[in-house]
């Protein structure tokens, strides 16, 4: 990182060549921050890609639970209907016809 003892590097005491390692050393260092910030950049949109995925996977199992459900009632009201249907000639015959 770029420190106090790097910039006094660059008064002038030292040669042409040392004041071009300092800023290659500065360039490295701005280098670093900037992957870094891009990486943790990257690492966010990971983290709000991977709970919209987890959100999306919770809303379609509760919609295929809540069809799964609807199914079954639905079913289960056409065995009443069709076990009515059955039962309705018979009672009706006892009392004397429809």
């Amino acid at each position: 990182m770029i420190t106090q003892d790097r910039l006094s590097l660059m008064d002038g005491t030292f040669g042409e060549h040392t004041r071009l390692s300092v800023l290659n050393i500065f360039a490295t260092d701005i280098a670093q921050v900037i992957l870094n910030a891009r990486l943790f950049e990257q690492a966010e949109l990971s983290v709000d890609l991977e709970e919209r995925n987890k959100l999306a996977r919770d809303l379609h199992d509760s919609v295929t639970r809540a069809l799964y459900g609807i199914n079954l009632y639905a079913d289960a009201i056409q065995r009443a209907r069709q076990h009515n249907k059955q039962d309705i000639p018979t009672k009706g015959r006892a009392r004397g016809g429809i």
